[in-house]
């Protein structure tokens, strides 16, 4: 119970210079160093504990990777705040909250992402999307929970192995 905030160090190589349990009620502030990368999931160094329930982690700035559900994540909160976040996993099973920060999916390709339980507040949204087959285009699902997203960038893709001979222009 209570909370410890922790200030990244300048130079973090993607990953946390410490490792931490968050248990129950317990919150972890995690203040990011300006233009730091961070990779997040089931290896990261930091997580929830065993069993833990009511617990919450908070990710100020930086930019976030996230691979995964943290360890134990169901049941506790993960938030991101003034951050990018990109997402590389397909379903994610913990409660989420994001504030003020911006999620990446523009990477060239079409994905979809399912959230359990995602807030979302004052936050941005950069995505690829396929106008001559919408079904080929990022996707981006809260399955309880939801708020307000602004697009603040879209990427026009052709359909995924489509090519322009010149002749039909994709």
């Amino acid at each position: 119970q209570g909370t410890l905030t922790v200030n990244a160090a300048t130079n973090a190589n993607n990953n946390f210079d410490f490792n931490i349990n968050v248990n129950n009620t317990a919150n972890l502030v995690y203040n990011g160093a300006e233009g730091q990368n961070y990779n997040i999931g089931q290896n990261s160094k930091v997580q929830f504990g065993n069993g833990a329930n009511s617990a919450n982690i908070e990710f100020n700035s930086g930019n976030y990777n996230l691979q995964g559900d943290l360890n134990n994540s169901s049941g506790n909160t993960t938030s991101f705040n003034n951050s990018t976040l990109t997402l590389a996993a397909n379903n994610y099973a913990g409660g989420y909250n994001i504030n003020g920060s911006q999620i990446d999916l523009s990477d060239g390709s079409f994905s979809e992402h399912t959230f359990e339980s995602l807030k979302v507040n004052n936050t941005e949204l950069a995505l690829d999307i396929n106008f001559e087959n919408p079904e080929n285009s990022d996707k981006l699902i809260a399955v309880n929970e939801g708020g307000q997203v602004i697009i603040n960038e879209l990427n026009i893709l052709p359909e995924t192995g489509a090519q322009d001979s010149g002749e039909n222009p994709v």
